[in-house]
This record gives C-alpha cells, sequence and structure tokens, in this order.
C-alpha cells in the first residue's frame, strides 16, 4: 500500500448498505436508451499512485471530510466516499454555472475541465474492479422518466455511457412497479446485500435516477482461526455488549502516535487491505483529527515493515443508511438543491438534485471481508405547479360567451347542455 494513493481509503470505505429482502414484487420493463452494460466494457490495470494528484487529493479532502460530517448526525457512520463521487459525478456532467463551480469546488476539482474529471471518474471504475482473486465489482445506471425522455441532451447521455457506461433506460415512473425494478437492479449488483435504495415512492417531480453501486469481498491472505474466536465485552458509548472476538497472533503493517494505533490486514489479492484505526482516548479523539496529511502518514506508516502483535477484533455484521442532501450542502454544494439549481447540460428543462440515497452493508470475520454500496441521486423538476385550493368543474351544463373585451359585447352566447363529442 502507498502513502500516496488515497483511494485506498476509498477502497477501504468501499466496505458498504442495507439488506431487506425484495420478494414478491412485480417488475416493469424498461427501455435501454444506450446499449450500455452498466460498466466500462473493459477492465484496465490502473496505479493509483499514479491518478491525477490534484484530483486524487481533493476527493481524498471530500472523503474524510464527508465521514467527519455524517459521524456528527449519526452513531457509527459508514460511507462509500467513492459511491458517492461517482454517482455524483454523473450529475455533474450536467451541471453548468455556479452549481457545477460549488460540486467542482467541494471535490477540490477548481479549475479541472469536465474531461479532467470524467477522465478521473473512468480510471478510479479501473483501479476499482481491476483486481482478483477479490471480487470488486462496479455498475452505473440512469433511469429517465419515459415523458421526459425526449428532454435530456444526448451530450450528457453520451458522457455517462462513455466514461461510466451507465445503463441508461427509459422507466414509467408513474407505475408503482418502478421502485422496485430499480431496487431490483440495486439488489442484482450488490449480490442482495443492498436491497432497497428506494424507500419511498417516488417523487411526481423525479425525472431522472443517477445510480451508482459498488460491491467487495475478498479473503484475508491470512485467515483468522475460529477456534480461537470466543465472546468478549466490547465497550461500545451506551455500555458493554458482548461480540465474538477474533484473535490472530501474526506480522502486521504498524503506525502509532500520540492519540491512536493503526494496523493493517491485507487481502489475498495482494492489492488491497483493511487498515483499522484504535483511538487511544475515544473514537472522537481520533475521528475529528483524521486529516489528509494525517491518513497519509497512516499509510506510511502501515506500509512499511512488520510488527509481530496479537490482534483481537470483533466479528461483525453492520448496516448504515443516510440521506446526503443537508451533509453535501453544508459541504459547499448547496445550489444544487435549490430552484436555482443549473442542470442546463442535461436538460433545457429546470432541473434540481432532490436527494442523496446512500446505504451500506459490511460483514467482517475470520475469512474476509464483504461489503456493499449504493448511492442514488434523485433530478427533479423545479418548482412543480400546485393545484390550488379552489376547483371548478364543468360536469353539467353550463353558458359559454366569446366576448369583445373592449366593449363587453358577447360575440357568441349560448348554453351546452350536451357537449358533442
Amino acid at each position: 500500500m502507498r502513502s500516496r494513493t488515497p483511494f485506498a481509503f476509498a477502497l477501504l470505505a468501499a466496505l458498504l448498505a442495507l439488506v431487506l429482502p425484495l420478494a414478491g414484487c412485480s417488475l416493469l420493463k424498461a427501455e435501454p436508451v444506450y446499449a450500455t452494460e452498466g460498466h466500462l466494457d473493459t477492465v484496465k490495470t490502473v496505479d493509483g499512485a499514479k491518478l491525477d494528484p490534484q484530483l486524487s487529493a481533493g476527493t481524498l479532502a471530500f472523503s474524510l471530510a464527508l465521514y467527519d460530517r455524517l459521524r456528527e448526525d449519526a452513531e457509527g457512520a459508514f460511507v462509500s466516499p467513492a459511491s458517492v463521487f461517482l454517482a455524483l459525478a454523473m450529475a455533474r456532467n450536467g451541471a453548468a454555472g455556479e452549481t457545477a463551480a460549488q460540486m467542482d469546488a467541494m471535490f477540490g476539482f477548481t479549475g479541472a475541465s469536465l474531461d479532467a474529471i470524467d477522465g478521473f471518474a473512468r480510471d478510479l471504475q479501473y483501479l476499482i474492479r481491476g483486481r482478483t482473486p477479490s471480487a470488486f465489482e462496479l455498475a452505473n445506471s440512469l433511469w429517465i422518466r419515459d415523458t421526459f425522455q425526449d428532454k435530456v441532451k444526448k451530450d450528457f447521455l453520451d458522457r455517462n455511457a462513455s466514461y461510466f457506461g451507465a445503463a441508461i433506460q427509459a422507466l414509467d415512473f408513474s407505475a408503482p412497479a418502478a421502485r422496485d425494478t430499480i431496487n431490483a437492479w440495486v439488489a442484482k449488483n450488490t449480490k442482495d446485500r443492498i436491497q432497497t435504495i428506494l424507500d419511498d415512492a417516488i417523487d411526481p417531480s423525479s425525472v431522472m435516477f443517477l445510480v451508482n453501486t459498488i460491491y467487495f469481498k475478498a479473503d484475508w491472505r491470512t485467515a483468522f482461526d475460529r477456534t480461537e474466536t470466543v465472546d468478549a465485552a466490547f465497550h461500545a458509548k451506551s455500555g458493554d455488549v458482548e461480540v465474538a472476538m477474533m484473535k490472530r497472533i501474526d506480522a502486521f503493517g504498524y503506525f502509532e502516535n500520540a492519540d491512536l494505533q493503526a494496523v493493517r490486514l491485507p487481502y489475498a489479492d495482494g492489492r488491497t487491505s483493511m487498515v483499522v484505526l484504535l483511538p487511544k482516548v475515544s473514537r472522537e479523539s481520533v475521528a475529528a483529527a483524521l486529516t489528509p496529511d494525517l491518513w497519509n502518514a497512516v499509510l506510511a506508516g502501515v506500509s512499511e515493515g512488520n510488527t509481530r502483535m496479537v490482534l483481537r477484533m470483533p466479528r461483525t455484521k453492520y448496516e448504515f443508511k443516510a440521506e446526503l442532501k443537508g451533509p453535501l450542502a453544508d459541504l459547499g454544494m448547496p445550489v444544487a438543491f435549490t430552484d436555482s439549481a443549473d442542470f442546463s447540460g442535461i436538460s433545457d428543462q429546470g432541473l434540481l438534485i432532490g436527494s442523496v440515497l446512500h446505504k451500506t452493508f459490511l460483514l467482517i470475520d475470520e475469512k474476509g471481508t464483504e461489503a456493499a454500496a449504493a448511492t442514488s441521486v434523485d433530478i427533479r423538476v423545479t418548482s412543480m405547479p400546485t393545484e390550488p385550493d379552489l376547483k371548478v368543474t364543468l360536469d353539467r351544463p353550463f353558458v359559454v360567451a366569446i366576448v369583445d373585451d373592449a366593449s363587453g359585447l358577447p360575440l357568441f352566447l349560448g348554453n351546452i347542455d350536451e357537449p358533442q363529442p
């Protein structure tokens, strides 16, 4: 692991989402708009240390800032910055003006061209997918309300097909089964670890969903011995709880400073590792200080040499979900969620982001790790007209007049007792 590979964090943090059976639902047939599979056609080997340094550093800073912001709202925040970035990067292809400027600033991309941003997103996908024997799978999709399909600009679709391999499909959002269809796609691409990304009915103003999924499964390079696993106390914030505590005596990459201890556990693919950070006093003492400089120092430390130790860690299964609209606005892109949003690259129709939903799943046991993430960006039309309280229905005989406005004289006047078809 290299200290200049910030997406070692994304690969670690891409352990992610939610689980519930999606049984017995009827699915809606979608109309493919592009002949894309949902991922890039080829798998290329990319050296993470050679990603664009500005965009890589900016994405690392965003990753840590997003985690820091989410932990303010929820105990046990667990996020895939890579999934969130890729879903928003698809939306960025349609952003313009202040909306695009805020998104770029939030990611640390100010001054970068759209081609450079898309190229970075493409290389990140290659970086995630190009490893064996670990299963590291990634998929993107773009779902368009069928009645809105003709209003979407070709360049926006072309970019998301070319740089993301996104499965672009038109769907009748007014049908109750539309939500089940999108959820089924997410479930399929996360091996059923995340079965619903859309929990509520589709909003009438929603015209597009941009969805990313990441799935990860890998064995440890050296497994834990199940016979060494025993029940033990875990000192949670709410009090002690009993957990299955795994144990391994081995040489590990190790880093320590005044605030924390860090241990690196490599996976069998030789390209992916888990890094655990243990605060010496409290969880907050690490989380609050987790800057890019500290993160890179930790990675450099755990990559150098091996320290023999007894490592104990709990077997765990964990799920997390969050609405990211508030956190992302706080991190620097508020205009995208308002009527002032500029997504004119998608359509000439006024559009905004209605929500950004994120779910993660994590399983750690003696054999290895399984994780999944899903992120959905809900694109909606701005200022949907609402029906006034007063309602008039001409469902009985009525009078009709055609009037000269200047004189007030009726030029035509009559009653409609029975409208003719």
